[in-house]
């Protein structure tokens, strides 16, 4: 029964269904809306839009399919299959290594040793066939082992990075400053930052070219960053070059637009810089049609309703109206150095920036994700380029005996078996 159990633990097949569903699993988490993706007022809309299905994905957890129980025991499924697959396997290669293991290739024989060598053994002319073992490419006997050890820690990590790893997006408009201030990240993995930011970081300069009018062909983004009591350093992201920040990494994640940008004056004549971010699409950043957006605005404990209309371009231009418990608070144009009064605070329009979308993240486990790739990228070139051997010559009571343990599909070792057979039926001929 033990026996049984253990094959079971062990079985390829088992393996394939459990990458499968794994796989699937992935692929819906990455698909399905997630609650830790979703903002509060996206959630609210998913789940007044799509009631059913949202009721669906709860009571599945496919709304949150990396932080499910289900997908917690897929993984610990996988991880104890690889790991007795490993057990197996090293036992098996270990029982070949030392001859223990079923031969592939035995030939018996009466009378003295054989004068043509078998294969491994000493070519012909270095002198008479002395018994012994010769065995050669032991490294190959690590490459299905490493192999399972690398899908192993593929999955430890993936694990590992769904209960602590970290992930949100941030916007950024030109001149904006930022600290590490929760109220700009909207999470997508994970609730809380697991490190403190420790870096004050301001957008300097964008820089973006479109080619063709909607493929995007450079993107940079100009930083000045500064370490808790350390100098102002200048620092440069590209699309393909990421940003250290701390203990995070800024990324960029496509998305783009206009800023209106203000300086908001309390009544005690204490100044904010307010940024409001107007999206575009690739295509309309060059020239910007006008961009509207309405938004709930809350500041010092008073919510207001905006409406807007940007006219980003050479002449800044926005179009206001601010609305308090259904009353109109104000309405008009701002042009640049244009005052609105708000009655809670003030408004000065101080113009138009270009803003840039980036992607924060601290996922410290995805080097063991990394590691995992390349043991099982380096296990399976070892299994498939290094093959091994073992050539047992020795002598018994009715003549002489040569065994061979190779892996399976060796054919090369085959041919070569093959060959010397015949010719030692030659000879005896």
């Amino acid at each position: 029964m033990l026996g049984i159990t253990w094959r079971l633990l062990a079985s390829h097949n088992l393996a394939l269904v459990l990458l499968a569903l794994l796989t699937l699993a992935v692929a819906a988490g990455g698909t399905l809306p997630q609650i830790g993706r979703l903002s509060s007022s996206e959630l609210t809309a998913w789940y007044n839009d799509w009631p059913a299905l949202a009721a669906w994905l709860d009571f599945f957890d496919l709304s949150r399919v990396f932080g499910s129980g289900w997908f917690l025991a897929l993984c610990l499924a996988l991880l104890v299959n690889m790991a007795a697959g490993m057990v197996v396997c090293v036992s098996r290669r270990y029982g070949r290594y030392r001859g223990r293991a079923a031969v592939t290739h035995r030939l018996r024989g009466a009378g003295p040793l054989p004068a043509t060598p078998p294969p491994l053994f000493e070519p012909p002319g270095a002198g008479p066939v002395r018994p012994g073992c010769r065995a050669r490419g032991v490294a190959g006997l690590w490459g299905i082992p490493l192999f399972h050890a690398g899908i192993a820690l593929i999955v430890l990590g993936g694990l590992w990075s769904s209960w602590v790893g970290y992930g949100a997006h941030l916007e950024l408009a030109e001149g904006e400053p930022y600290s590490g201030g929760r109220g700009k990240l909207v999470p997508d993995r994970g609730d809380l930052p697991p490190f403190e930011f420790g870096v004050s970081l301001r957008l300097d300069r964008v820089h973006l070219e479109v080619a063709g009018g909607k493929y995007l062909r450079e993107l940079q983004a100009h930083f000045s960053i500064q370490e808790e009591g350390g100098p102002v350093e200048q620092a440069l992201l590209e699309t393909n070059r990421p940003l250290a920040v701390g203990a995070y990494r800024l990324y960029p994640d496509n998305t783009m637009g206009y800023s209106a940008v203000f300086d908001r004056i309390r009544p005690d004549g204490r100044r904010r810089r307010l940024y409001i971010n107007f999206p575009v699409s690739l295509p309309q950043w060059e020239r910007p049609p006008p961009l509207s957006r309405s938004t709930l605005v809350e500041l010092d404990g008073v919510p207001l309703y905006y409406r807007m209309t940007l006219k980003a371009g050479a002449r800044p231009a926005l179009d206001l109206g601010v609305r308090r418990a259904g009353e109109l608070v104000f309405e008009g144009e701002l042009l640049p150095g244009s005052e609105a009064d708000l009655g809670p605070y003030r408004l000065v329009f101080r113009g138009v920036a270009p803003w840039l979308g980036f992607y924060l993240t601290s996922d410290r486990p995805m080097l063991l994700v990394f590691a995992g790739f390349v043991l099982t990228l380096g296990g399976f070139f070892l299994h498939l380029v290094i093959r091994f051997r073992r050539v047992e010559m020795l002598t018994t009571p009715e003549g002489w005996e040569v065994r061979a343990w190779v892996m399976r599909g060796d054919w090369r070792f085959g041919e070569q078996w093959d060959l010397w057979r015949g010719q030692l039926e030659t000879g005896a001929k």
